[in-house]
């Protein structure tokens, strides 16, 4: 009995301590800085050689970190989003990291520059969770995320992120807010240095301990978020890759997802960057649906980094149409929309035929022109009909 009753208490201590027991631990981060050796987008791997590793000391309470020097050690690991083959090139410096072994997926990569002056890296673009990579952004910017669950797919301790409101700061200061769901993007340029930051949020997580009624004891691994960040640099800013014979394009569009011609060619879509581009002169072009073409004549010189934002104008406008006296006729192209007064919405931008008509008075025929993406105002005074006497 003795016995029978140990084996039962012991197994009740055994089920309580499962039960006690988080569902998984937080995952140790390693982050590395090295040089693109491989780029394979079949497999959706890219390799790098770690030259430089990031740690962190500790003494008497306080954390200090920094750049390590290594042997140097390849690595491999997917790349967070396919978004990464359109920004990151072979060869270029970057900063990698993943959660639980070095390599193996990548929560986040960074494309570094050698800023001269300021005698260290700084980041231009990064794909992945911003929070998991330690190289500043370019010109002082920083771009903070904060997701928000939903409470209905939530797997553990983490749950799928509905929206994500973004913080862009710069030298500490925040420029611009903006919320986001999962493919919207965010803009900020600044007028007076014409630099900016582009924020795409792809997909991501958030923590569950932010769903009402959550287990307070909760523990596990930390919410990874997936964004593209292209820091827009002051012109000059950086440095060219010595002895390069070609140059690059990257094109960025709001909204994006705009297709991109390049000499007439279709070469993808926004956000996206083409290297190896040899020295000459090139027109790109961006096209959307619903919205008015862009185009831009540019010249590519070796080494150079060209960097296009294309503000889409939407293709569609309004007519906002009166008439004294009102309740006259409106035809707009021959074809009948109303009476006024009338708010015609969603015609294609350009000159337009309209005709106002009213018994007892004579018609009245104008060319209108209606704006991209505003409402044009027209007002139309009709002459009463001559009477016989």
């Amino acid at each position: 009995m003795t016995t029978i009753r140990f084996l039962a208490t012991l197994a009740l201590a055994l089920a309580l301590c499962v039960c006690c027991l988080p569902a998984e631990a937080t995952l140790q981060s390693f982050t590395y800085r090295g040089y693109v050796t491989r780029i394979d987008t079949e497999s959706g791997n890219l390799s790098m050689l770690a030259t430089h590793q990031w740690r962190c000391t500790y003494e008497n309470g306080t954390a200090s970190c920094g750049w390590t020097g290594i042997t140097p050690v390849p690595l491999m690991g997917t790349v967070p989003s396919a978004a990464a083959f359109s920004m990151i090139l072979s060869g270029q410096v970057i900063e990698a990291s993943s959660l639980g072994m070095p390599g193996g997926h990548w929560t986040g990569i960074g494309v570094l520059a050698p800023i001269y002056a300021e005698q260290g890296y700084f980041g231009t673009a990064l794909v992945g969770d911003p929070g998991s990579l330690p190289v500043p952004l370019i010109d002082g910017y920083s771009v903070t995320p904060v997701t928000e669950p939903d409470c209905h797919t939530c797997t553990g301790s983490v749950c799928e992120a509905i929206l994500a409101r973004i913080t862009v700061s710069r030298n500490g200061e925040t420029v611009a807010t903006a919320s986001l769901y999962p493919g919207d993007t965010c803009l900020y340029l600044d007028q007076e240095d014409q630099s900016g930051v582009n924020v795409t949020f792809i997909s991501g997580q958030a923590s569950a301990a932010l769903c009402p009624n959550a287990s307070p004891f909760m523990t596990g691994p930390q919410p990874i978020s997936i964004f593209t960040v292209l820091v827009i640099p002051r012109s000059g800013e950086v440095s060219p890759f010595p002895e390069a014979k070609t140059g690059s394009v990257s094109v960025l569009s709001v909204p994006s997802g705009s297709r991109v011609y390049l000499n007439h060619e279709l070469v993808g879509s926004t956000p996206i960057t083409r290297p190896g581009l040899m020295p000459g002169s090139y027109v790109v072009r961006v096209e959307k649906e619903g919205y008015l073409t862009w185009e831009k004549s540019i010249t590519i010189h070796q080494g150079s980094s060209n960097i296009l934002t294309a503000g889409l104008v939407s293709g569609s406008g309004s007519l906002s149409i009166k008439s004294f006296p009102w309740n006259a006729r409106i035809l707009l192209d021959g074809e009948m929309k109303g009476y006024t007064p009338l708010l015609i919405q969603n015609l294609p931008v350009g000159s337009h035929a309209l005709e106002i008509e009213k018994p007892g008075y004579q018609t009245a025929t104008k060319t209108v022109q209606v704006p991209a993406g505003s409402i044009g105002l027209v007002v139309i005074t009709l002459t009463p009909e001559a009477t016989e006497e």
